[in-house]
């Protein structure tokens, strides 16, 4: 047995350059892990890549053809250095590492505008500062690890910390250990998920259909905006009497007669995915086929003479953004916050604030007749990362009421809701208001709700299981002054509306019935607005 560890450390102070700079150059796992979810996590996600960059090289220690160890440790190395740099260059601006959303637009972009993205953006003193501290902090490291890499006693001491500490890293992180934690294996996953995600979409559009036949088209409303929020159950607003005043500027809106609030809205499933394949399509839980097939609202507006505009804080690659995406393409403009994949959407830190300079850009490239899509976080998990500082207002002490069995720390996790709710009132509230003063018409709901604590221990949505507050969502419909002079029977026709149960998945009914267009799919009874609904849920 000592002679097996004999050998094993033999072959680790002969590699010793090599790990040293693998890891190294793979410690922005780490340091994504440390701004993501503190210092216990970075420390474990820095002793998962020493093992793993430790068993790599004892691995490749068995490779006895001539040179070929040599070359392979030289090209993992070259690599990891390449992707240390993009991983440098994402966590500086994005708060992320490297993903297949961002290597997805490297592929889709052109020379000129690869120019202009490395002249704004890498060329920059702060980035450049941030490359060189990093240097700085790495050689200092090797320095140290130099004079002690060449003793037994140290790689001893180092695997068993390394042993020890490793399994209190994130589970989901040894699920493709190697790949998780050594660049260039994640980055050969990253290009088999462009190309897969890829073939995907375009399986898609090449199915999706296009036509459209109108039977009437009346459409004459300037400006339509849809903001679908995230995982917000309505009975975490005030607006909807929960006893915390989370939707303090909603209220007050609602007060002087701005709103129509809706009280019996529903989603259709407590997940993102199948809520967003039927929001905007005349698909629905009773229909036959692909969701794709069925014709979009977003075709149909472009042929009615609309501007359609799909500005989101989601991600922007992955299973969950396919429909995003599929919208967008289907003719206007799509800009987003920032280029992220599905797994690095629910945790970096991108607040909805950010996608008002986006629409604030977009209000000086107007149409007569326009549609938005704001699609927002909201209150998406980790709902602490949601929302800034200053709306930090709701602590664990103010939260007296859900499941009685609850720990301190579910009462925390409900104040972070809370505050990620009051975050949400902001932010609606903000959009609203710069359409004040032009004839508008604003729909705010939620993707699904979420349980937090309110009736079981759980926080969070889900499909098995799931409680009512996965599919109570807000629906709001707003309007401006001129918008209720000018279209006064519908405001009516919307006002008595309001106490109709209805079910989301039949959105694009009423988006139409408001708009005043029909085509052969448009059914008037499945418009909670319109005289002929007959909805049963």
């Amino acid at each position: 047995m000592l002679k097996i560890f004999d050998r094993i450390f033999d072959s680790l102070i002969k590699a010793k350059n090599f790990i040293f700079w693998t890891a190294a150059l793979n410690l922005t796992l780490a340091v994504y892990k440390y701004i993501s979810g503190g210092a216990l996590q970075a420390i474990c996600a820095a002793f998962a890549v020493l093992l793993s960059v430790i068993i790599l090289n004892l691995v490749l220690d068995l490779i006895k053809f001539k040179n070929l160890n040599k070359i392979l440790k030289f090209v993992i190395i070259v690599l990891s250095a390449g992707m240390f740099l993009l991983d440098m260059f994402a966590l500086h601006y994005y708060k992320c590492r490297f993903d297949a959303g961002m290597l997805d637009v490297i592929f889709g972009t052109k020379p000129a505008e690869t120019f202009e993205f490395l002249n704004e953006y890498v060329f920059n003193l702060s980035l450049i500062k941030f490359f060189a501290l990093s240097f700085i902090v790495i050689y200092i490291l090797y320095l140290i690890y130099k004079r002690l890499a060449d003793f037994k006693i140290f790689w001893a001491l180092s695997l068993i910390l390394v042993i020890a500490l490793t399994p209190f890293y994130e589970r989901s992180q040894f699920n493709g250990f190697a790949k998780k934690c050594i660049s260039p294996f994640n980055l050969f996953d990253m290009l088999y998920d462009v190309y897969r995600e890829n073939k995907i979409f375009n399986e898609m559009l090449s199915k999706s259909k296009r036509e459209i036949k109108f039977t009437k088209n009346n459409s004459s409303i300037n400006n339509f905006i849809f903001i679908l929020g995230e995982s917000t159950s309505r009975n975490h607003m005030s607006l909807y009497n929960y006893n915390l005043n989370t939707t303090p500027l909603l209220n007050s809106r609602r007060a002087k007669g701005e709103l129509y609030v809706f009280n019996n809205a529903l989603s259709p499933n407590s997940h993102t995915i199948p809520v967003m394949e039927k929001l905007f399509t005349f698909y629905d839980n009773k229909a036959k086929g692909k969701w794709y097939e069925y014709t979009s609202l977003f075709s149909i507006l472009n042929e009615a003479g609309y501007k359609t505009f799909w500005l989101s804080n989601q991600e922007t690659f992955g299973k969950y953004s396919r429909a995003g995406k599929f919208y967008a393409s289907q003719g206007g403009i799509s800009q987003f916050v920032m280029v992220r994949d599905s797994f690095t959407s629910n945790t970096a830190e991108s607040y909805d604030g950010n996608l008002l300079k986006i629409l604030d850009n977009n209000l000086n490239n107007l149409n007569s007749k326009n549609f938005y899509v704001l699609h927002i976080m909201g209150t998406h998990s980790k709902y602490a990362m949601r929302y800034p500082e200053e709306f930090n207002k709701f602590k664990a002490q103010d939260e007296v009421t859900g499941y009685n069995g609850i720990t301190q720390r579910g009462k925390e996790i409900r104040s972070e809701y809370d505050n990620a709710v009051l975050y949400n009132d902001y932010f609606i509230d903000q959009v609203i208001k710069r359409f004040e003063d032009k004839d508008a018409i604003l729909i705010y709901i939620s993707d699904h709700g979420e349980e937090v604590y309110d009736t079981r221990s759980f926080a969070g949505h889900s499909e098995n299981n799931a409680t009512q507050n996965m599919f109570e969502i807000p629906f709001i419909i707003w309007t401006s002054q001129s918008f209720k002079i000018k279209y006064k029977d519908l405001c009516e026709r919307i006002n008595n509306s309001v106490n109709n149960k209805f079910n989301t998945q039949d959105m694009i009914h009423v988006i139409l019935d408001i708009l005043e267009i029909e085509t052969s799919e448009y059914d008037p009874s499945k418009s909670v607005i319109n005289k002929f609904y007959e909805k049963a849920l």
